[in-house]
């Protein structure tokens, strides 16, 4: 099932560049414009989830990973993307690290990764983690197709998925979604519930 969702995961940002380049500069606190995914393969040893060029004023790049399962140490991963993609784009780049179960909650995700050489501050790296669950319905039917599929894994849906569910179909009926592409967003939906379903038996989350 893991591996079926992360499919389901990749092909959604894969096909809705746009809607993935906004949300994810939104949350970060960046300006939008038309968007461009980059290749993620940044060295021998690299290779990014997800990398964007968002042509703004000026252009940058949003560097994105997604994770599903709790460990520490990924902030200092960030890091190495973000240097790695900077240096293969030459744009300055913003990193979010996008958490798609409560068990991905790891303790050292604070959105800042301070180094320092004894009491000497040395480096401060800063990057935006989104709590899946912690979402609104809406935040994702309103941010586009390509997200709409992540409407039933927040906590809100879990509350009431026969509503969510709903409103989710009835944003499938609206005119950017084409028929074709409802199907298979409602396919997407369903991969996404059934792991939603795996996480809440998993137990609930003790951090936000």
């Amino acid at each position: 099932m893991a591996k079926e969702y992360d499919t389901t995961l990749k092909s959604l940002v894969l096909d809705h560049v746009p809607d993935w380049a906004a949300f994810l500069a939104a949350r970060a606190g960046l300006p939008t414009g038309p968007a461009e995914l980059i290749d993620t393969d940044l060295s021998t040893t690299l290779q990014a989830d997800r990398l964007f060029r968002v042509n703004a004023a000026p252009p940058f790049a949003v560097h994105v990973e997604f994770e599903s399962s709790g460990r520490l140490g990924i902030p200092a991963e960030l890091l190495r993307y973000n240097v790695a993609a900077f240096g293969a784009t030459g744009l300055p780049t913003y990193s979010v690290l996008v958490l798609l179960r409560p068990k991905a909650n790891a303790t050292d995700l604070t959105g800042t990764l301070a180094l320092a050489i004894g009491p000497t501050p040395h480096l401060t790296f800063g990057y935006t983690v989104v709590r899946v669950w912690a979402e609104s319905v809406a935040s994702f039917l309103s941010a586009g197709p390509g997200l709409a599929p992540l409407a039933v894994l927040t906590n809100a849906a879990a509350g009431n998925l026969d509503g969510a569910v709903e409103r989710f179909r009835d944003r499938l009926t609206e005119p950017d979604v084409p028929p074709h592409l409802a199907k298979v967003l409602f396919g997407a939906s369903s991969s996404c519930a059934a792991c939603g379903m795996m996480r809440r038996k998993s137990g609930p989350s003790t951090r936000d």
